[in-house]
């Protein structure tokens, strides 16, 4: 009796396991960009004979297997790779999340400053007779033709 529950509990327990393995392996293939240069994570990336991301998913695999944690993967790709390889930059780097920001309100800044600032559309302006070349020429001829 005691052996079939040892093996229940150890079916359970593998079971919740590989869920935990299969998370770790999500998290870390949403983290790195593909180098294959589809701008894809390498989770997402769809390319059937991708040489990136295919050996890469496996790797990981091995590695979530062998007991490395999210954290300690990511390290290591970025010591092989550089920072580029990841998908969002740590959140250590403030300046690569404020910089995106501080140019949008720049430029917002600059863009009402342009519309406020911007001179009359002259083909909307109403043209007085007095102002038109010839006018009282052409209003003659007009007259002459009918």
């Amino acid at each position: 009796m005691k052996q079939i529950l040892f093996i229940i509990a150890l079916l359970l327990t593998s079971g919740i396991a590989a869920d935990e393995n299969k998370a770790i392996r999500k998290d870390v293939e949403s983290a790195l960009m593909c180098q294959c240069g589809c701008s894809m994570t390498v989770e997402i990336c769809n390319h059937a004979e991708c040489g990136f991301s295919i050996p890469e998913r496996k790797k990981i695999a091995q590695m979530v297997s062998a007991g490395k944690n999210k954290e300690e993967i990511v390290k290591f790709y970025v010591a092989r790779f550089g920072q580029q390889i990841l998908s969002a930059p740590p959140k250590s780097d403030i300046m690569a999340w404020v910089t995106p920001i501080v140019i949008a309100f720049v430029a917002l800044g600059v863009l009402l400053i342009y519309l406020k600032e911007r001179p009359n559309d002259v083909s909307r302006t109403p043209v007085k007779s007095k102002e038109i070349p010839y006018d009282e020429v052409i209003e003659k001829e007009l007259k002459e033709m009918d």
